[in-house]
């Protein structure tokens, strides 16, 4: 399921408890394997169509959540919000998959990391790039993956979305080619409040796409990052801040990440 995918709310609650009870077994059968509990972690999400696609990775969010919710259900951790699922990351996997669209979750057991988008950001040593970011009203322009929206309502919220981003990119400079990574931090009002980042996949999947159309990003970055920012908005509202990078040569970040 994808989070471009335009389907009622119903609709996408009811493909989203499908995977959550699919995703289910598989962790069942991942624990008979040996897998273990963990308090802390990031998840990288590896993802392979079965053709040419036009969607970057983190498109998937909407399908990644209930694999993770699914998780929780197996006490492999004790929740996914940002104190226990640290960040998540998206990539392409290489080549073509023979059944549909195919996703390797790995869990990567991570310490108490008070930055995570610094320390994404830390391990691209000498990485030039930019930084933009928007503020959002809670109410009227924030899209969590969780609300019960309908298609009207979603579609009026990105168009706010995107025109506030359109105002955020147009003066940065542009960071291209295929080895651009995204490092988007979500900024909450409440210090104490767990959340999951990665529900705002489509707040920020409108917000690089106003700068994939302006010509400031690729329109499938190599990598994107969602994780939380140790910085507050303002009360009532939420916030993004993006940092697209080149990465440097060589650098791979599932090697990084699992090293």
């Amino acid at each position: 399921m994808s989070s471009l995918t335009k389907v009622s709310s119903t609709t996408r609650a009811r493909h989203r408890a499908w995977i959550r009870r699919y995703a289910r077994r598989v962790w069942r059968a991942a624990i008979e394997a040996g897998a273990y509990r963990t308090e802390r972690f990031v998840a990288l999400a590896m993802v392979q169509w079965p053709g040419p696609s036009i969607y970057p990775a983190m498109s998937c969010a909407e399908t990644l959540k209930p694999v993770i919710d699914a998780g929780t259900d197996e006490r492999l951790w004790p929740d996914d919000d940002n104190s226990h699922c640290r960040a998540t990351v998206f990539m392409e996997a290489p080549g073509l998959s023979a059944y549909g669209v195919t996703m390797w979750v790995y869990i990567i057991p991570v310490g108490r990391i008070p930055d995570m988008p610094a320390w994404f950001v830390s391990m691209m040593p000498g990485a030039k790039g930019t930084l933009a970011s928007i503020e959002l009203d809670s109410e009227t322009e924030w899209l969590n993956s969780n609300q019960r929206n309908e298609g009207p309502e979603r579609d009026e919220k990105l168009a706010r979305i995107m025109a506030k981003g359109y105002d955020s990119w147009k003066d940065r400079p542009a960071v291209l080619g295929d080895d651009v990574m995204l490092v988007a931090a979500c900024l909450c009002p409440h210090p104490d409040l767990p959340m999951d980042s990665s529900n705002s996949a489509e707040d920020t999947l409108a917000f690089a796409a106003c700068g994939a159309t302006l010509g400031k990003l690729p329109q499938k970055p190599a990598v994107a990052v969602s994780t939380l920012s140790p910085k507050l908005s303002r009360p009532k509202h939420h916030g993004l801040e993006v940092m697209a990078l080149h990465m440097p040569t060589g650098i791979y970040l599932p090697t990084l990440l699992t090293a």
